[in-house]
């Protein structure tokens, strides 16, 4: 599963940089871009810094998720949580999405806003930490965290479809109610 991960992380890599680096989203991305990228390695130069965005996103999103499934099933007596409705499952899962959405975009906004300044062209020359760096300088502080609230709607929305989906195929394959250890 990590190896398809990684696989498909790379092939898109060009894709994800272009759709970064130009306005619109992917279908705005046609193969006429990336004809006139300077190189191979210009297209994927969003490959090394990647995990910086990548890593702190998906720890938050689990982390955060399994959180509030913990605490709001906590503060529930075991009789009320065995009687729980299907629409009181349901809001504390969407729920659990939503401020798990937040949390990571919180988290990844830092390294994205750099990241899409790297694809841009901006910052010196340089190995791929040093430009974070100096670009980090130069932006500052409220400036990685420019554009947050639009992102934590989009990313709170994503992130709640994709647990609420990864709770109907538990609910669905009968598996445990927690994988890591939550009472949930």
């Amino acid at each position: 599963m990590r190896l398809a991960w990684s696989l498909a992380s790379r092939a898109l890599c060009a894709k994800a940089a272009c759709a970064i680096s130009t306005p619109g989203s992917f279908p705005s991305c046609s193969s006429k871009h990336f004809s006139y990228r300077p190189s191979f390695s210009t297209s994927y130069s969003y490959t090394s810094p990647s995990p910086f965005r990548q890593i702190p996103y998906a720890i938050g999103q689990f982390t955060v998720n399994e959180l509030c499934h913990e605490v709001a099933f906590r503060s529930m007596s075991k009789e009320r949580r065995a009687n729980l409705s299907p629409t009181a499952k349901f809001s504390v899962l969407l729920g659990s999405g939503v401020i798990a959405g937040f949390a990571a975009a919180i988290l990844s906004q830092p390294a994205d806003t750099l990241l899409s300044q790297i694809n841009k062209g901006h910052g010196p020359s340089g190995s791929i930490l040093y430009r974070l760096g100096v670009l980090a300088k130069q932006t500052g502080f409220r400036g990685l965290f420019a554009g947050l609230g639009p992102r934590m709607v989009m990313t709170a929305g994503l992130v709640s479809g994709q647990f609420l989906i990864y709770g109907g195929i538990k609910h669905g394959a009968r598996l445990p109610k927690s994988l890591l250890g939550c009472i949930c």
